[in-house]
């Protein structure tokens, strides 16, 4: 069976994470949201009406809302659905199987659902994203052997590891709080300190002496290291010196300096506010611990100071002394002191550079999405 994932209104609540990529794309936990939905359906398709992403799909067949997560009953809700016939959840449309000139019957699910609704869901929501994932896990890849001069906390029946993944002795995962997974060719140098819920990616790295706090979860080929609690890392993205890293979510190819540290709770610990693009203003998060928003291809200098729920957009460049903005533009150049545009050429020949050092290029339809970002939300002074 085949479905198609659409996006809603709601999707700049999820910028700049969602900018450059579609609403189901995003990784949560292990998986991306399209990735959870294959766990269920032979084919899933996905359709945005932002035109510059490329995806669009037939109105035909069953769509579901891209920002939930599947479970058993949803699922199971889902196919019994006939044509014409839609579910919801109160006023919200969860899924519709299409057909023309049939008028729509509305079927009321009343069961729980996990639904993707603003960034700091990202990580406050992680830890069961990846216990979630960990239940899906192909045993026929993965074992529990532990790798002499590896301390293990807790039952090993938690801890999941790749046959090719490298733990190096002094290491010490602690997987009483949660489950951890090492997927393939992934590495944990020597004296990494890891507490579960925890992932690391295909061709990921923890940096020696690393101290992870889950839930954390780190995608493909990323490099980390110092101190990092409940963090989200989508992918080919660094933070691989020492320095702080809490309560997170780093995009696609950024990369954090030596001794950035980013701040995750206020000094009166009163909630934190933060920027939102669907209000174009701070708006409070309800979290007493919040830290930074990073989106794709953004990078900072060496000993970055990141204020508390500080959002940085899509290819955004930050150095300097002081705290910068707490809203850094997409495309913008600079820190505290100044900020300015960046021009886009130079941006992408940077982002070039970076690719290529991971043996990729970059592709005509990257380039024209990250030209609409830079024309749709560059900064521009």
């Amino acid at each position: 069976m085949k479905i198609t994932l659409f996006e809603n209104s709601e999707i700049a609540d999820l910028f700049p994470i969602a900018m450059t990529r579609h609403i189901a794309e995003i990784r949560w936990g292990k998986n991306t949201i399209q990735e959870k939905w294959a766990h269920f359906f032979d084919e899933v398709a996905l359709h945005t009406d932002r035109e510059y992403l490329g995806f669009q799909a037939e109105r035909s067949g069953i769509w579901v809302l891209g920002n939930i997560v599947p479970n058993v009953d949803l699922v199971e809700a889902i196919k019994q659905l006939m044509p014409g016939q839609s579910l919801v959840q109160g006023t919200e449309l969860l899924a519709h199987h299409i057909k023309t000139n049939v008028s729509n019957e509305a079927i009321a699910f009343s069961k729980p659902i996990v639904k993707l609704k603003q960034l700091s869901d990202l990580f406050s929501l992680l830890g069961k994203m990846i216990v979630d994932d960990f239940d899906y896990l192909d045993s026929s890849t993965f074992h529990h052997q532990v790798p002499a001069g590896v301390m293990i906390v807790g039952d090993t029946a938690h801890l999941m590891i790749a046959a090719d993944a490298k733990i190096q002795p002094g290491s010490i995962l602690n997987c009483s709080e949660g489950p951890i997974i090492i997927d393939a060719q992934a590495e944990l140098m020597e004296g990494s300190m890891v507490r579960g819920p925890f992932y690391l990616g295909k061709k990921s790295t923890l940096k020696m002496g690393s101290k992870v706090y889950g839930p954390t979860a780190i995608g493909p080929e990323c490099k980390v290291g110092g101190e990092v609690s409940n963090v989200l890392f989508m992918g080919y993205s660094n933070k691989a010196h020492d320095g702080f890293l809490g309560n997170a979510v780093v995009g696609e190819w950024c990369n954090f300096g030596a001794d950035s540290n980013c701040s995750n709770l206020k000094n009166n610990y009163s909630m934190v506010k933060q920027y939102s693009y669907a209000t174009g203003q701070e708006e409070n998060t309800g979290l007493t611990f919040c830290g930074v928003v990073m989106g794709d291809h953004s990078k900072c200098g060496i000993n970055t100071m990141f204020n508390t729920g500080t959002v940085v957009g899509v290819a955004a460049n930050i150095f300097g002394g002081g705290f910068p903005n707490k809203h850094i533009p997409s495309f913008s150049w600079g820190g505290a002191d100044d900020l300015v545009p960046y021009d886009f050429e130079k941006g992408i020949e940077t982002i070039r550079a970076v690719k290529k050092r991971r043996g990729l290029e970059l592709s005509d339809r990257e380039w024209h999405v990250l030209s609409e970002i830079h024309r749709l939300f560059g900064y521009k002074k």
